[in-house]
């Protein structure tokens, strides 16, 4: 079973992969694979750089991802640009892991599901979910990101068309796992 961990940006996504750690899947965390890509002449930094140009670099040559974000979570066009540019590259890499990865329990942690990406790669889909008052708390405090900044985040990103099963982490971390087991329990993971 190959299962796609989705949720808006501080839903729980990485808690919930953390116990799915437990539970005896491989945990695939397509943001740390962008982050390997972003750095000084891989094939995603190259990408970046040609097309937004040296102001998103940083010292070392490595995307600087605060400046990056800046410049597309304030414009759909840029952000969907960016999609394009990185998302072929994280697909080829997360097919390299599943391909040494056969007969287990897998979970891949991104934020998109759509058809013809990382959707293509999944059996099912669970969705985090948390409240927005939550998430911004989150962005602002712990993150540290302005609050127009985490607004328009929270506008932009959307839920997958499809999604199998859904997960409210409206409380505590052990009422998260407790409902991510009975999940697991039921057999419908």
């Amino acid at each position: 079973m190959i299962l796609g961990v989705a949720g808006k940006i501080a839903a729980g996504k990485t808690t919930v992969m953390g116990f799915l750690a437990e539970f005896g899947f491989v945990c695939i965390d397509a943001d740390k694979i962008v982050h390997e890509l972003y750095e000084r002449g891989k094939e995603g930094q190259k990408k970046i750089h040609e097309y937004f140009g040296e102001h998103v670099i940083d010292i070392d040559g490595n995307v600087d991802r605060r400046k990056l974000g800046r410049v597309v979570f304030k414009d759909d066009k840029k952000l969907l640009e960016l999609n394009k540019l990185i998302h072929p590259i994280v697909i080829k890499e997360i097919k390299k892991i599943l391909a040494v990865t056969k007969n287990k329990n897998v979970a891949i942690e991104a934020t998109y599901f759509e058809e013809g990406s990382l959707f293509d790669l999944v059996d099912k889909i669970l969705f985090v979910e948390r409240p927005a008052s939550e998430v911004v708390m989150v962005l602002e405090n712990d993150r540290k990101l302005d609050s127009d900044v985490s607004d328009n985040l929270l506008i932009m990103e959307n839920k997958p068309k499809k999604i199998d099963y859904l997960i409210k982490n409206d409380g505590s971390l052990f009422s998260l796992k407790k409902k991510l087991i009975k999940l697991l329990k039921l057999g419908n993971i």
